[in-house]
C-alpha cells in the first residue's frame, strides 16, 4: 500500500513538470485563494485575541462576579470590605478576588492640567482583568504600607509626565480632582495606552495617603474570578450568604462581557466564516472548471495507459493525486504568502492595538489554510478523475 502511494505521488509529480504551464495557471487560483483564506483565518485569530484582551480588562475574564455591599460602612473602608468577604470566598474556594475604587484625580503636564481617571484595586485585579505591562512591574505584597503609594500607570500618563520608559521607577503628583492637595505616588509599572485612551492609573487599596483622592460617596466593591458554568448558582449563593454573615444586604451580579447567550465575539466569528468560505469556494470552482478542461485534452494519454494495462482505479488515483499535489504546492506558497503580509508592520500595529505583546502568527491558520488546499485539491480532481476512469479504450484512441 505504501508502496502504490509513493508511485502515484512520484507519477502525479512527473504529470505536473510534463505541464507546467497548464499546472501554473491552475495554481496561481489556488494559491491566491489558499492565501486570502489563511489570511483570514490569522486575521480573525488575532483580532478575536486582541477584543478578547481587551473586553478582560474592562469586564474581567470569563466569569467575574461583583459583591456590592448595600448598606453599612463596608463600602467605605477596603479593610473592613476584605475582613468581611474573605471568609465567605474562602468558603466557596474563590481564590482571586480583588477590592475596586474609584478616584478621579489630576495632574501637570507640559499643555496644562490632565485629568486622571484612577481605581483603587488589590494585587489579584491584575489576573482577574489581564492587565498587560509594557515596562515596569505590578504591585508587590505589602506596598499598600509605603510612605509614597505605588502605582501603575498607562502610556498616556508616561507622555503626560514628561517620561520615558527607562525612567521607572519615578515620582508623580496626583491631587483630587477640582483640589489641591497633591500625593506624591511612586510610579512602578506601565500599561499600554493609545490616542482614544484617557490618562488611567492604578493604585492599592488601603493606602492611607490615597484617602484624600478617593470620594467615599461612590462606594467600594469586590470583584470575584469564579467557574463561567456555576456563575449564576454562585452569585446567588454568595449573595445570601455575605448577607447572613456580615448582617447587612449585598448584590451579587456577574459583569464580564462573556455571558451566555452575549459573546461579542459571534458575529465577528460568523462574518469571517461566511467570507473565508466564499473564497474557498470561488478557488475550487475555478480548479474544477480547470482540471475538467485538461482532463478532455488527456483523453489519448488516458486510452493509451488504459490500452497497456492501467486499471480504472489506477487512472482515478492517477489523476486525484495530481490535482492534490498540485493545491498542495500552492498551499504553502498561500501559506508563505500569507505570513509575510502579516508580519507587515502596517497589519501588525492594526491586530496588536492595545496589545502589550506582538502577537505571532497562529500555527491553527497554517494547518488549515494546507488541509483547505490539500482538500480542494481531492474535491477538485475528483470529477475529472470519474470522468477519465469512464473514458471507453477505442473511443480514447481515435480521439
Amino acid at each position: 500500500m505504501t508502496g502504490a502511494l509513493l508511485g502515484s505521488l512520484i507519477e502525479a509529480w512527473q504529470e505536473l513538470r510534463i505541464h507546467k504551464l497548464r499546472v501554473l495557471l491552475s495554481l496561481v487560483g489556488v494559491a491566491v485563494a489558499v492565501a486570502s483564506l489563511t489570511m483570514v483565518v490569522a486575521m480573525s485569530t488575532l483580532v478575536q485575541d486582541n477584543f478578547r484582551v481587551n473586553y478582560e480588562q474592562m469586564g474581567g475574564r470569563d466569569a467575574t462576579l461583583q459583591l456590592q455591599p448595600t448598606g453599612g460602612d463596608l463600602g467605605t473602608d477596603p479593610r473592613k470590605l476584605r475582613e468581611a468577604a474573605d471568609p465567605v470566598l474562602e468558603e466557596f474556594g474563590i481564590g482571586h478576588s480583588s477590592v475596586r475604587g474609584i478616584l478621579d484625580a489630576t495632574m501637570e503636564s507640559e499643555t496644562g492640567r490632565q485629568y486622571v481617571s484612577g481605581s483603587l484595586v488589590e494585587r489579584d485585579w491584575q489576573t482577574i482583568h489581564s492587565v498587560g505591562l509594557v515596562a515596569g512591574r505590578w504591585f508587590s505584597p505589602g506596598e499598600e504600607q509605603n510612605l509614597a503609594p505605588s502605582a501603575v500607570v498607562n502610556e498616556n500618563v508616561l507622555e503626560w509626565a514628561g517620561r520615558t520608559r527607562a525612567d521607572l521607577p519615578f515620582s508623580l503628583s496626583l491631587s483630587p480632582d477640582g483640589g489641591d492637595d497633591p500625593v506624591t505616588v511612586t510610579v512602578v509599572g506601565v500599561t499600554p495606552g493609545n490616542d482614544y485612551d484617557s490618562g488611567e492609573a492604578y493604585m492599592l487599596a488601603g493606602s492611607p495617603s490615597l484617602l484624600q483622592l478617593s470620594d467615599p460617596g461612590l462606594g467600594l466593591v469586590m470583584e470575584a474570578w469564579v467557574p463561567s458554568e456555576i456563575s449564576e448558582e454562585l452569585s446567588t449563593q454568595l449573595g445570601s450568604r455575605l448577607s447572613t454573615a456580615t448582617g447587612e444586604s449585598w448584590d451579587v451580579w456577574r459583569v464580564d462581557m462573556f455571558q451566555e447567550g452575549g459573546d461579542p465575539l459571534v458575529t465577528l466569528r460568523l462574518a469571517l466564516l461566511g467570507i473565508a468560505g466564499l473564497i474557498l469556494f470561488l478557488g475550487v470552482l475555478g480548479l474544477v472548471n480547470i482540471a475538467l478542461v485538461t482532463v478532455q485534452q488527456r483523453v489519448r494519454e488516458i486510452g493509451i495507459r488504459r490500452s497497456f494495462g492501467a486499471t480504472g482505479a489506477r487512472v482515478f488515483f492517477s489523476v486525484l493525486m495530481e490535482s492534490v499535489v498540485a493545491t498542495s504546492i500552492a498551499g504553502v506558497v498561500g501559506i508563505a504568502v500569507s505570513v509575510l503580509a502579516l508580519r507587515s508592520p502596517q497589519v501588525l500595529s492594526f491586530v496588536s492595538e492595545g496589545m502589550n505583546v506582538t502577537p505571532s502568527f497562529p500555527v491553527s491558520a497554517a494547518l488549515v489554510g494546507f488541509l483547505v488546499a490539500v482538500l480542494s485539491g481531492a474535491l477538485a480532481g475528483f470529477v475529472p478523475a470519474l470522468i477519465a476512469t469512464r473514458a471507453r479504450i477505442v473511443d480514447a484512441i481515435r480521439t
